[in-house]
């Protein structure tokens, strides 16, 4: 089985050489970087790797990350679509376990993702390795396109692919669409992906967009989230709980008080924590 890994890029020449390099691509691994309009084009920084199955196209889509890796999937011919941050890095092996589970136990999955490493940590969701389906609380079902994320190509466009206009938690909102669906998926208790540590960012490489983003933002999110998604999530009470709370906190912190109090009552989701998020969230006003 052969796979395709979509690597977005955009002002990153450091994080994206060893990104690539990670990968270690292959007649069964291939590479696509999608350049999203870097000042120094992809092609210059990995002139040097000269590797045959290693392509770097420019997108041709809606400029962002979305876009890029929409773009990226449209470009690939494999049936396994795997998606690479370009400033974190593959684990050795991760890739080749993936492919080996897909022809046995997780033959019936249409996506997946792992754990992630940082240092000496690992985070992420923790459970053991195997098969998830429509059983499993929904929270263990959402994993983030950073976390070795991949996807079987057809299911990817057969879901839409990922929100273009979202500029963070576009893949929360993309898992649930795929567990709305039904879809089955393959979780891998090893780290898949080495990921940079929070705080550290490389010479000349742009920070993480989702660290950095700001408070509006996030409210943007969740509030679509919310918005397309809430008869769905209100079969899953533990976790529109948690959409509603963040809503609520990045709307204050957002500086709107008031209509941070009023989401919560719209929801009817009542609950002293909640109006405490709001409260946080509007004397840490500003802060991500």
């Amino acid at each position: 089985m052969k796979a395709t890994v979509v690597i977005p890029t955009k002002n990153r020449p450091t994080g994206l050489l060893r990104a690539v390099s990670s990968v270690k691509p292959s007649e069964a691994i291939s590479v696509i970087v999608v350049d999203d309009g870097s000042d120094i084009p992809a092609a210059e920084v990995l002139i040097e790797l000269s590797n045959p199955y290693v392509r770097i196209i420019l997108n041709g889509g809606v400029s962002g990350p979305a876009g890029a890796r929409n773009f990226g999937v449209s470009m690939a011919s494999t049936e396994i679509v795997f998606f690479l941050d370009d400033d974190d890095q593959m684990i050795a092996g991760y890739l080749q376990d993936v492919l080996t589970a897909l022809e046995g136990e997780a033959s019936t999955a249409d996506y997946g993702f792992s754990s992630m490493r940082t240092g000496d940590r690992v985070k992420g969701l923790h459970g053991p390795t195997g098969l998830f389906g429509p059983q499993t609380p929904l929270e263990k079902r959402l994993g983030g396109l950073g976390m070795g994320f991949w996807i079987r190509r057809n299911c990817f466009l057969d879901a839409g692919g990922i929100d273009e206009i979202l500029r963070v938690n576009e893949d929360t909102e993309f898992c649930i669409r795929l567990a709305k669906q039904g879809r089955t998926g393959w979780f891998s208790a090893a780290p898949g992906v080495e990921i940079r540590p929070e705080g550290r960012n490389v010479a000349n490489d742009m920070a993480s967009i989702t660290r950095s983003s700001r408070a509006a933002e996030r409210k943007i999110a969740f509030e679509v989230i919310l918005e397309r998604h809430g008869d769905f999530l209100a079969s899953f009470p533990k976790e529109h709980r948690s959409f509603v709370r963040r809503a609520v906190k990045y709307t204050a912190r957002s500086g709107n008080f008031w209509g941070a109090l009023r989401l919560a009552k719209a929801q009817k989701v009542s609950g002293y924590q909640i109006w405490l998020d709001a409260i946080s969230g509007s004397l840490s006003r500003g802060r991500a």
